[in-house]
């Protein structure tokens, strides 16, 4: 008739725990109710008990709750425990927990303690425990993370993960958006947010800084269910055409070409210029020259005016093939 001295000599099934019932115990009587009184106090902030690391890391075994694990073994298993049971389990180094049937963890993904990680594990059957609650680095890390640091935390009203992230050429914060959509946000070192976002409807990329060092704080690309805009300097090629509807039947309320469309052109400022935005050498016209002319193919965003070069060259060309037309019918040529 063995007196029970730990959690571990207790059984879940009152028929396998001493005395048996049909025992005389006499005065063993007090030594039964005390190891009682003491295994209760055990699992009531009872100081930590320290296991080491190992592949089999037994935490099941020790008298309380609150298990401080040493070393850096990779642990495969938490021994077998028993149905109910429950440890915190605080880390003094780096310990990769290997998620199996007998490691359940969120994600079925590993992670990789560091001194200071505290988790805490629930066994739900015998050598079966589940990662319930917990911090590793902030946060549950998987090791294709393990040089994270920070936190990865989900907000309200959306998806809002957010990562720390330091390494390759990037350094700052790294997330995921998804309010209304789905976006990509990072900071960069100097702590300036860059973003690409897409819904439904479109998707915008906002940088600031360009790869060629150029200050900018702007969306740079907007593309929607119209339209393509490029700003900050950036170009667009296609390999194919670039075609726009043009279709009659979609279009009233037609005007002429004003008979001194041609005349009017020719005081258009145009020519060769260097960009103050970009430093580059280009040639075109000046907007506001051009929008005195032809006022609708002009457009202005965030203060900067565009010209919708292909509509004004166009109809720019049909008045001049007009007005050759009139000259030839005036000087008599067939």
């Amino acid at each position: 008739m063995p007196v029970p001295n730990s959690m571990a000599d207790l059984s879940t099934l009152a028929s396998s725990n001493f005395p048996t019932g049909t025992e005389s115990i006499g005065n063993g009587l007090d030594n039964y109710l005390r190891a009682g009184f003491a295994i209760l106090r055990s699992t009531n902030a009872i100081s930590s008990a320290t296991i080491a690391s190992a592949s089999t890391t037994d935490i099941g075994l020790s008298d309380g709750e609150a298990v401080t694990v040493t070393g850096a073994a990779t642990i495969n298993s938490f021994g077998n425990g028993f149905p109910g049971c429950i440890r915190e389990v605080t880390f003094t180094g780096a310990c990769v927990l290997v998620a199996s049937s007998g490691i359940v963890i969120p994600g079925s993904t590993s992670i990789t303690t560091a001194a200071g990680d505290r988790i805490i594990l629930r066994c739900t059957a015998p050598a079966i425990w589940a990662l319930v609650a917990g911090t590793v680095g902030g946060a549950f890390r998987a090791n294709s993370l393990s040089d994270a640091t920070g936190n990865i935390r989900t907000g309200t009203g959306g998806l809002d993960s957010r990562l720390p992230i330091s390494g390759g050429t990037m350094t700052g914060q790294l997330g995921i958006l998804g309010t209304s959509g789905f976006g990509i946000l990072w900071r960069d070192s100097a702590n300036t947010v860059n973003r690409f976002y897409a819904n439904n409807d479109n998707f915008s990329l906002r940088i600031n800084s360009l790869s060629d060092a150029q200050a900018y704080d702007g969306t740079i690309l907007t593309l929607s269910r119209t339209s393509l805009d490029v700003l900050a300097g950036g170009n667009f090629t296609a390999v194919g055409n670039i075609t726009s509807n043009s279709d009659e039947r979609l279009k009233e309320n037609w005007a002429e070409i004003s008979a001194d469309l041609v005349d009017r052109l020719a005081g258009v400022k145009a020519g060769d210029y260097d960009r103050i935005d970009t430093g580059k050498r280009q040639t075109g016209v000046g907007a506001q020259s051009i929008e005195e002319v032809m006022p609708w193919v002009v457009s202005e965003s965030e203060g900067v005016k565009s010209v919708a070069y292909g509509n004004a060259a166009l109809v720019g060309v049909v008045a001049l093939c007009r007005r050759l037309k009139a000259l030839e019918a005036y000087a008599g040529v067939a």
